[in-house]
């Protein structure tokens, strides 16, 4: 049974991560522990725990003597994240490869219409992140999907700050019906192309 602070410190992290993401606290921004307690009304404790684990996720920073900063964005930042996403991706690609079970492939579809056909960038992420994040749960490897999972949150964190270009969007129709009989090399290749559209990398 979870303690009553863990479970504010949970609640915390999901309101800070939220702040980040739309923008209300925003990169190289100062924050302060006892500002975002008074926001939260909660005491320092869970707050403190909160920060700590978005520090440890690389959203956060904080340097000797210093005050906590949001992490700055610039285009090495995203291209760095971009190249781990690859080897993760590409990874589970090659285990999961000709192996998608139907039912999956069924809701796997579903939402790779609702990417491609989403008008806003935040609904379009959020869907691609549960695509992406559903594709790496097939490898069945959970710690290759928990590490998924942190880059896939860093990817939306980097997408709200307008650093991911708007112009470079692939099909993911289209690649989710390629995946379904390509073999583990040519699964490899599609999603490492897929991916380095979203980000000027090579592939």
């Amino acid at each position: 049974m979870k303690s009553k602070n863990t479970t504010l410190a949970q609640r915390a992290y999901d309101s800070i991560f939220e702040m980040l993401v739309q923008k209300k606290i925003k990169p190289s921004e100062t924050i302060k522990r006892r500002d975002i307690a008074t926001v939260l009304n909660m005491s320092l404790a869970p707050v403190a725990e909160a920060m700590q684990r978005l520090e440890n996720e690389g959203f956060l920073l904080t340097k000797p003597r210093s005050e906590t900063t949001v992490v700055g964005v610039d285009e090495t930042s995203v291209k760095n994240l971009c190249v781990l996403r690859i080897a993760l991706e590409t990874q589970a690609a090659r285990m999961y490869a000709s192996k998608i079970p139907e039912d999956d492939f069924d809701e796997l579809m579903k939402l790779a219409e609702k990417i491609d056909s989403a008008n806003s960038e935040k609904i379009n992420w959020l869907a691609e992140i549960k695509f992406h994040s559903a594709l790496v749960d097939l490898a069945k490897c959970p710690p290759l999907s928990k590490t998924f999972d942190g880059v896939m949150k860093r990817n939306l964190f980097y997408s709200v700050c307008s650093v991911f270009p708007k112009d470079r969007q692939a099909s993911h129709v289209e690649l989710l019906k390629s995946l379904k009989t390509a073999s583990p090399d040519v699964a490899e290749k599609l999603l490492r192309e897929h991916i380095s559209k979203r980000v000027n990398v090579d592939a």
